[in-house]
């Protein structure tokens, strides 16, 4: 009578099942070379070196190790979405009006007519803009992300049948049915956690800078709206005083006072002043459809633009900003996430030095049943312990090179980043008191002195005292100084917006205490 053995070898992270086949009288010799085999993969304890590690230890390890980063990941996905860094709602705004203004464009455009000021406006963009509501989903789409490498990897099933038969020493084979199983090398699961988690928090740090560009190229956008109908007005303004002094250098001719060359004079300018109107009006129907894309409703932009904003002084020096900047920008935050997940790839990828073990068995089926007598067709199985190939060392030193490359890589890409900062937010702390200083010269000099010489020159050239060139002269340097006056105060919150980008937060919530802001 034949005997078959199944033995299954069961470990903390593989199962192995050993064939054995031997006659009665045989049995002894069979439980000894059994046994033989079974030490090569289970060794005694007292064996085991000083500097070896216990399976079963490694297991329980493994498995502590997991059960922190569950935790962490539950605790990183209950809090994601609750307060982003540069611009988020608050509870007050999440339980009012303003949540319910998502998908309804009629409400939208009603609530924007009676609040058109920047912080409503950025509301209504933070929750209704298609360009942050596609990078959200990106975000959401990688926290589905994090369960699928926690798994061990599906157990591959297989059969196979033999158009020819095989003789497998223990009787006829037709039919093999086999399974495995892969096994990560011990700690290479966890880091493969923890760079999902990495990528979730480089996901966040980008959404975190959708929401930040997304606001400041919107408030560019609003200054600019804002500016246009201003420098439209001050044109028609000055394009009527045109047509009066025309008449007036009419009457001049008429009389002999004049020559023709005054009316001509005045007949080009407002033709220029004519086709700067047509400009204008376009570029505001330009930037309105802008507008409208930011809150996601149809053109034309159906919102008429509030009288121009008063100049806000920002008292805050270059040293507080710097240190804002390092501790609070988007990009600082998104490269150092990118640093740890470098770190993490290359542990990972020393760990894949070593190979996976894939252990399965098979099992050895013949359904042909003996013509004569009643003995049965023996059934086998075999182990299949499939790992690498034998010359597998020095396999992977080229990827580990690489990952260590990139971290090198990424850690110039820092520094280089820290002092272009620096250089960026000298630049438009510059340019952001340059605006200001503008903003002042014209307020309390430069448009009070042009605005007496024009009405000095239209006196004097009535009466013959002055030639109308030196009148046209007084004309242009008024409607100049009055469109260069709105232009910094757009420039100023342009590059207001721009600062608030560089160090990652609104100057609103820079806490400034005994500071001057000339440093």
């Amino acid at each position: 009578m034949k005997f078959l053995i199944l033995a299954i070898l069961l470990s903390s992270s593989s199962i192995f099942v050993v064939p054995g086949g031997a006659e009665e009288s045989d049995y002894k010799k069979m439980i000894s070379e059994f046994e033989n085999f079974r030490s090569r993969f289970h060794p005694d304890p007292s064996s085991i070196q000083p500097g070896q590690l216990e399976s079963k230890s490694d297991s329980l390890k493994s498995d502590a190790d997991l059960d922190e980063l569950q935790k962490r990941w539950d605790h990183l996905v209950e809090r994601i979405f609750e307060k982003e860094s540069f611009f988020s709602l608050s509870n007050e705004d999440k339980n009012n009006e303003i949540k319910d203004l998502e998908k309804d464009q009629e409400s939208v455009i009603n609530y924007l007519k009676t609040h058109s000021d920047i912080p409503s406006f950025l509301k209504i963009v933070y929750i209704r803009n298609l360009r942050l509501q596609s990078v959200k989903k990106e975000l959401e789409a990688k926290m589905e992300s994090y369960s699928q490498v926690v798994q061990l990897e599906d157990i591959l099933s297989q059969f196979s049948s033999f158009i020819k038969e095989l003789d497998t020493k223990v009787g006829n084979s037709q039919n093999q049915i086999s399974i495995k199983q892969s096994y990560p090398f011990p700690g290479a699961l966890s880091l493969k956690a923890n760079i999902a988690e990495q990528e979730v928090r480089i996901a966040k740090e980008k959404y975190e800078i959708a929401i930040r560009d997304t606001m400041t190229q919107f408030k560019e956008t609003f200054y600019e709206w804002e500016y246009l109908p201003q420098v439209i007005q001050i044109t028609k303004e000055h394009l009527q005083l045109l047509r009066e002094l025309e008449a007036v250098a009419s009457v001049h001719f008429r009389t002999g006072k004049g020559g023709f060359n005054d009316i001509i004079k005045a007949q080009i300018k407002i033709s220029k002043l004519k086709d700067e109107l047509i400009s204008l009006d376009e570029e505001k129907e330009v930037v309105g459809a802008k507008m409208a894309w930011y809150f996601n409703i149809s053109t034309p932009f159906p919102v008429e633009t509030p009288s121009s904003h008063t100049l806000i002084h920002i008292n805050v020096s270059y040293p507080k900003l710097i240190k804002v900047a390092f501790e609070s920008q988007q990009e600082l935050k998104l490269l150092l996430e990118e640093i740890k997940k470098s770190e993490m790839a290359i542990e990972l990828a020393e760990k894949k030095y070593y190979p996976d073990l894939s252990p399965g068995f098979s099992y050895f089926e013949n359904r042909k049943g003996s013509r004569v007598g009643n003995v049965k067709s023996s059934e086998s199985f075999e182990t299949n312990p499939d790992t690498r190939p034998n010359l597998w060392f020095g396999e992977n030193d080229a990827f580990i090179r690489e990952a260590k490359l990139n971290y090198q890589a990424l850690q110039k890409k820092l520094e280089d980043h820290k002092e272009m900062l620096r250089f960026e937010v000298k630049h438009f702390f510059y340019e952001l008191n340059k605006a200001e200083r503008l903003v002042v010269l014209y307020e309390k000099s430069l448009l009070p002195l042009a605005q007496k010489a024009l009405e000095v020159s239209i006196a004097e050239y009535k009466t013959g005292k002055t030639d109308f060139l030196s009148l046209l002269d007084a004309e242009t340097t008024l409607l100049n100084f009055r469109i260069d006056y709105q232009r910094a105060l757009k420039n100023h919150g342009q590059n207001k917006a721009m600062l608030e980008r560089l160090v990652g937060k609104q100057l609103s919530q820079i806490e400034v205490k005994n500071e001057n802001p000339d440093k």
